[in-house]
């Protein structure tokens, strides 16, 4: 009793200042690791070129400045000009597309930050999608979904899982109903074609 009771109560004596939620404690706690996740994965794409920083250094010194480059780069020049110039400095860092929208989240600070990346017109965003996926980028890595891996291995924690179970129902979502495999749409019937009367000879 003293040990699983008595003992602990007196080391953490004392008053809370306000309720504890602990439902927004673990949705804090899957969201530090989602974004430990995609740190970790653009560490290893960019660490060839940032070959002296660690990790911390890296978000804190890299990530900042790839982040104003890249959308000013896309707001300042014209559109062609802007995603060639933007492409090109995706190449340099070894990043891909999808590079590009987790430095911006990551970038996105607390529940008033803005993601720079949603400021950006539509048409510069699917045209910037459409140049990238034209050229080829050479990369000193294999490009692999990590998602896929870790459920493979068994490796994802609950949190992990429950996010990604959220996203898949959020893609879902977006598919129009018309491609939908599960829905199937009702055929306007189509009118009977009258009979001609044969005349009587």
């Amino acid at each position: 009793a003293i040990f699983s009771t008595v003992a602990p109560c007196s080391y953490v004596r004392g008053h809370l200042r306000s309720m504890v939620n602990f439902s927004s404690f673990f949705g804090q706690r899957s969201r530090k690791n989602k974004n430990e996740r995609l740190l970790n994965e653009i560490e290893k794409h960019i660490c060839l070129k940032t070959t002296s920083a660690n990790k911390q250094q890296f978000n804190l010194d890299y990530l900042p400045y790839l982040s104003r480059n890249l959308i000013s780069t896309l707001k300042q020049n014209t559109q062609e000009i802007a995603i060639e110039q933007c492409i090109s400095l995706l190449d340099d860092y070894y990043l891909n597309r999808d590079d590009l929208q987790t430095i911006m989240e990551l970038n996105t600070w607390g529940k008033t930050g803005k993601n720079l990346y949603d400021q950006l017109d539509t048409q510069t965003k699917s045209a910037l999608t459409r140049n990238y996926n034209k050229t080829n980028h050479r990369t000193p890595y294999a490009i692999v979904d990590i998602k896929k891996l870790k459920k493979s291995k068994g490796l994802m924690d609950e949190d992990e899982e429950e996010e990604d179970e959220q996203e898949e129902e959020e893609q879902k979502d977006d598919i129009p109903i018309e491609e939908d495999a599960m829905i199937k749409l009702a055929k306007k019937p189509i009118g009977k074609v009258p009979l001609k009367k044969s005349r009587k000879k």
